[in-house]
């Protein structure tokens, strides 16, 4: 029997939450979230508080964030040319960031700026800059269904579409969709 088709929608403001907490809870095996934040005793509520943060700070106007009807699962998605967030807006992060972090707050900036650099500046493209569902609902198409709709938008707009660090989960996912990766690191090695 086939399963039907995961729901998914655009977030409001009210599925803020439930979106932070599927990508905390999808990113807290991840081996470059464990090298940022090696406390696996308290990685999960620092994820928490760090995806909480970035979707407050970028929604809606440089970041648009998907999420499962169940709340289960999100994708955030930079529209073309609202990739980059400029600095003030960046730096009104700092103090949780901070937070999240700790003394790790540097190593988390340059890893940033690392990944930045390879970031295509051309052409204008949909940019996924997370996408994550539970674990407990991992393997059931929630991942495909969430990149679906702004994949379809693409297509439709002949626009492309990139991510720039592939978490393992998502590479079955977005590749077979047409999502291109621009660069990736080692997911063997200890950090990025």
């Amino acid at each position: 029997m086939a399963r039907p088709t995961p729901q998914v929608r655009p977030a409001m403001e009210d599925d803020h939450e439930a979106a932070a907490e599927a990508l905390a809870l999808a990113f807290a095996d991840d081996p470059a979230w464990a090298h940022l934040l090696p406390d696996s005793g308290t990685r999960a509520e620092r994820l928490l508080a760090f995806f909480t943060t970035e979707i407050g700070n970028l929604t809606p106007k440089y970041r648009q964030v998907w999420v499962t009807e169940d709340g289960s699962g999100a994708a955030v998605w930079a529209a073309p040319g609202r990739w980059r967030v400029p600095l003030v807006r960046t730096l009104r992060q700092a103090r949780p960031m901070a937070g999240v972090f700790g003394p790790r707050l540097a190593l988390a900036t340059w890893t940033l700026l690392r990944i930045e650099r390879h970031h295509p500046p051309t052409p204008g493209h949909w940019y996924l800059h997370y996408l994550g569902v539970e674990p407990r609902r991992q393997g059931r198409g929630l991942g495909a269904a969430l990149l679906a709709p702004v994949l379809e938008r693409c297509d439709r707009e002949g626009t492309p579409a990139h991510r720039l660090r592939p978490q393992r989960a998502i590479r079955k996912s977005a590749a077979p969709l047409g999502v291109r990766t621009s660069w990736a690191w080692n997911d063997d090695l200890a950090g990025p």
